[in-house]
C-alpha cells in the first residue's frame, strides 16, 4: 500500500484542481491515529481523523473530507470531467478510486490531473501550468528551467526555457499534444569570489549560484556537519540547511563544503552565513523547517 502521507497529499491535490481557492491543511503526525486540520481559504476548519491504515479507513476520510469540501466551497470536488458531479471513492482491490456515479470515469486517487489530460481548449488557462508540471514530475522530465502556457487559436501551446542538460525531444514527447517551443538558457553553476570588508560585513569568501533566483534571507552561525538520515545538507548551528544541488558536501575527516571544481570550501565550524529561504518539508505539523541554500558566505 501507498506511504499514507503521500497518499493524503495526492488525496488534497485532487481537491485542489477544481477547487475555487486554496485548500490549506495540515497533518498533526505522520502515522495513525493522525487528524488533518483543514481550511479553505477564509472558510470553516475541519478536523478530520484518521485512526488506522487500511483501504476502508482511507475512503472514509477521503468521503467526510469531499463532503466538507462540498459545503465550504460550495461545489463538487473532485468533479467528473464528463458530468460534473461529484466523484466517490470506491475500493479497488488494495487501492481507492475514484468513480463517477454514472460509471464512465475512474482513476486512482492522486491521479485526477492525470486522467484530465491533455486539457481541452476549455480548459482554465490557471489549471494548465499545474496539470502539465504534474505531467513532466510523473514521467521524471529534467532539465526544465521554467516554461509558461497559452491558448493561441484554440491549442495550448508550451513556452520552454532548457537547461543544457534538458533533452528537447523528451519534453516535446511528455508535453504532447501541448505545442512546445523550447529555447535554452545560461547553465546553472557555481562562482567562487572573494570579497572584502564593508561597513555591512566582515571580509569573506561566497559560493554563489548563476542562473536561479535567490530568495534574500539570511541565516548565520557556525557550520556543522549534518547526520546520515540526508534530512538536510548541513547544520548551521542548530538549522537544518538544505544546499542548491550544484553545492557538494565533502566526505567525513574532509573539508565539509566543496566548489565545483572539487576544491575545499568551508570547514566544520566556520562561521558563515547562508543565502536563501526557509520552506516546509511536508504536510506534518512542527516538522522542522529547511533553509533552503543558494549562497554559502564564510567568514574570515
Amino acid at each position: 500500500m501507498d506511504d499514507l502521507v503521500a497518499w493524503i497529499q495526492g488525496l488534497f491535490q485532487d481537491f485542489s484542481v477544481r477547487a475555487p481557492f486554496g485548500i490549506g491543511w495540515e497533518l498533526d503526525r505522520d502515522e495513525p491515529p493522525l487528524a488533518a486540520t483543514v481550511t479553505p481559504a477564509d472558510c470553516s476548519t475541519a478536523r478530520i481523523a484518521l485512526r488506522r491504515d487500511d483501504v476502508g479507513e482511507r475512503i472514509s476520510f477521503a468521503d467526510r473530507l469531499r463532503v466538507f469540501l462540498d459545503i465550504e466551497l460550495d461545489r463538487s470536488v473532485p468533479p467528473c470531467p464528463n458530468h460534473l458531479i461529484g466523484l466517490l471513492p470506491v475500493r479497488v482491490d488494495d487501492a481507492v478510486e475514484w468513480r463517477c456515479r454514472e460509471g464512465d470515469f475512474r482513476c486512482r486517487v492522486g491521479d485526477y490531473q492525470e486522467a484530465l489530460w491533455p486539457p481541452g481548449p476549455e480548459e482554465e488557462p490557471g489549471n494548465v501550468a499545474p496539470m502539465l508540471a504534474a505531467h513532466f514530475h510523473r514521467r521524471n522530465v529534467r532539465g526544465i528551467h521554467s516554461f509558461g502556457v497559452e491558448l493561441r487559436d484554440g491549442r495550448w501551446v508550451a513556452t520552454v526555457k532548457l537547461r543544457p542538460d534538458g533533452d528537447e525531444a523528451i519534453v516535446r514527447e511528455a508535453a504532447a499534444p501541448v505545442v512546445v517551443e523550447a529555447r535554452r538558457v545560461e547553465a546553472v553553476r557555481t562562482v567562487r569570489l572573494e570579497r572584502p570588508a564593508s561597513e555591512m560585513e566582515p571580509a569573506h569568501r561566497s559560493l554563489s549560484l548563476v542562473g536561479v533566483p535567490l530568495r534574500l534571507a539570511a541565516l548565520q552561525g557556525r557550520l556543522r556537519r549534518a547526520g546520515a538520515d540526508g534530512h538536510c545538507d548541513v547544520l548551521v548551528d542548530d538549522a537544518s540547511v538544505r544546499l542548491l544541488p550544484e553545492h557538494r558536501i565533502g566526505p567525513p575527516g574532509g573539508p565539509l563544503v566543496l566548489d565545483a571544481s572539487g576544491d575545499p570550501f568551508a570547514e566544520e565550524g566556520d562561521r558563515v552565513c547562508c543565502v536563501g529561504g526557509f520552506g516546509k518539508t511536508g504536510p506534518v505539523r512542527g516538522e522542522t523547517p529547511i533553509f533552503n541554500a543558494g549562497e554559502l558566505r564564510v567568514y574570515e
